[in-house]
């Protein structure tokens, strides 16, 4: 995602992807960032394909979004995201 800024906003991981790069002026190393999957809905498939999206990493102006377990949303997953520190 580009164009982004400050300290909240919303980003996509596309479809069979398990990463995504989020520039926010307010990333620091040390930031703490929450995630929230926006307005997706998760298939299931007997309860082996759930994507929940963590921060792998965060470095200044930018942070790096990773699907837990290396799992890649079935469609593009809208990821809302706040910097709270």
């Amino acid at each position: 995602m580009s164009g982004s800024s400050g300290w909240r906003g919303v980003a996509t991981v596309s479809s069979g992807t398990t990463v995504a790069t989020v520039s926010a002026a307010a990333a620091r190393s040390g930031a703490v960032i929450i995630l929230t999957p926006y307005m997706y809905a998760n298939a299931v498939n007997s309860g082996q394909h759930l994507f929940s999206p963590v921060v792998g990493s965060v470095s200044t102006g930018r942070f790096v979004i990773f699907g837990a377990g290396s799992i890649a949303p079935l469609a593009d997953c809208p990821v809302a995201w706040q910097i709270i520190r």
